[in-house]
């Protein structure tokens, strides 16, 4: 769980532009920002950053909603951000 939760932090700061922290422990530990965190190694695949071509079946009527919302071509973007917020709640 703690490497998907890693690997959606990862993504979400690819997406967004953000740069991602550093990886090194020396880094880390040296990180006058740390105060008592404990530091914890998890060990991200790779694998979990890559998109994952999938089918599913939408009502035609909810695609046209959501391709109105979307724009054209975020098809993908918007249910990708909808089941994220879903499932953070």
């Amino acid at each position: 769980m703690a490497a998907e939760a890693l690997a959606g932090h990862v993504a979400t700061l690819t997406d967004i532009g953000a740069p991602v922290p550093p990886s090194s422990i020396d880094q880390i530990t040296d990180d006058s920002n740390r105060g008592n965190a404990v530091l914890v190694l998890i060990d991200l695949d790779p694998d979990l950053l890559k998109a994952e071509r999938v089918n599913v079946m939408i009502p035609r009527h909810l695609l046209g909603r959501i391709d109105a919302v979307a724009g054209l071509g975020n098809r993908s973007r918007f249910l990708v951000e909808a089941a994220e917020n879903k499932l953070a709640n």
